[in-house]
């Protein structure tokens, strides 16, 4: 499968005599190619875009709050809910802390003009990876 920025020819300018409906427009211009708008990755012998997401998040206490935990509050966001900022690798950290937040932001790269079809695959593709991470990261045995 392509990757992002790669020129692919379109299949009814490869073989037109196989896809003799191919546009002779789109073949003519650009040569029939087209760039990949993002990584590919094949799934039933299909190549099917892949969402690209980065962020960069950071580790928070919700309970105990900050001010009950005795810690410093992090006020860089939502200075009013006193988290504090725990160190994952923390061994106490871990055990004093209740309930964890992550906060951060994200970019997240997708195709533009994707059809309905494919954002209902994608939906469902991506419930089920948060599914499998949600399991993974769970604490508690089921």
């Amino acid at each position: 499968c392509p990757k992002q920025g790669d020129l692919v020819t379109d299949y009814g300018c490869q073989k037109p005599e196989l896809y003799p409906d191919a546009s002779t427009r789109a073949c003519t211009e650009r040569d029939g190619k087209w760039i990949v708008p993002l990584d590919t990755v094949s799934i039933g012998n299909r190549c099917l875009p892949v969402k690209k997401r980065m962020a960069n998040e950071t580790l928070l206490c919700a309970a105990p709050d900050c001010l009950e935990a005795g810690r410093e509050c992090y006020a860089e966001q939502y200075p009013e809910r006193h988290f504090w900022e725990m160190d994952p690798t923390s061994q106490a950290d871990v055990a004093q802390c209740v309930t964890q937040v992550r906060v951060g932001t994200s970019l997240q790269f997708e195709a533009s003009g994707a059809g309905p079809a494919e954002e209902k695959l994608a939906a469902g593709m991506q419930g089920m990876n948060q599914l499998v991470v949600a399991i993974m990261e769970s604490k508690m045995s089921i």
